[in-house]
């Protein structure tokens, strides 16, 4: 397991991106947690509702849509950005490729869940408008200099990024 995510819609969904190319949709039912904390409380298991076979290689990161309820996003070892819609999980409703030369870091959307951010381990910033057809970066910019993981966030409701990341040095 690479990733999980929480359902911004659904407190018992949770979503995780694995190494072998799948995400994974668990249901998480508060009463498997009776008796959380007391003497002899035995963990157990969960089963996945859904497999999605995301992708030949790994899927790094697994977001959900902050607005659209059975949205989910995936970063892939593909070097692309995949949307599904959950209620027909087989195929993507929705692939963002051709912009990424290398391995996507970090997955942000923003807060209407129109723009997607990413950092690339190829150094750059891009932008994506989640309902645009093509799946082209809407922008792309310079980010961190050093290859090791850069990170991305939107900052609210303000039309404005966040990035971290490391220089050179």
């Amino acid at each position: 397991m690479l990733d999980t995510a929480w359902s911004p819609h659904d407190d018992a969904l949770v979503a995780s991106a694995g190494d072998d190319g799948q995400l994974l949709l668990w249901k998480v039912d508060a009463a498997a947690f009776d008796g959380w904390g007391a003497d002899k409380w035995v963990p157990r298991d969960f089963e996945p509702v859904a497999r999605i076979g995301a992708s030949a290689r790994r899927v790094g990161q697994v977001l959900f849509h902050p607005t659209a309820r059975q949205v989910v996003c995936g970063a892939t070892g593909d070097h692309v950005l995949k949307l599904w819609d959950l209620n027909c999980p087989e195929e993507p409703q929705r692939t963002l490729a051709g912009a990424h030369s290398d391995a996507i870091q970090s997955v942000s959307f923003d807060f209407s869940g129109n723009m997607i951010a990413t950092t690339c381990r190829d150094r750059r910033l891009r932008l994506f408008d989640a309902r645009a057809p093509g799946g082209d970066a809407v922008r792309s910019a310079e980010s961190h200099g050093g290859i090791k993981g850069a990170r991305v966030c939107w900052l609210g409701q303000l039309d404005r990024l966040a990035t971290t990341g490391f220089s050179k040095m």
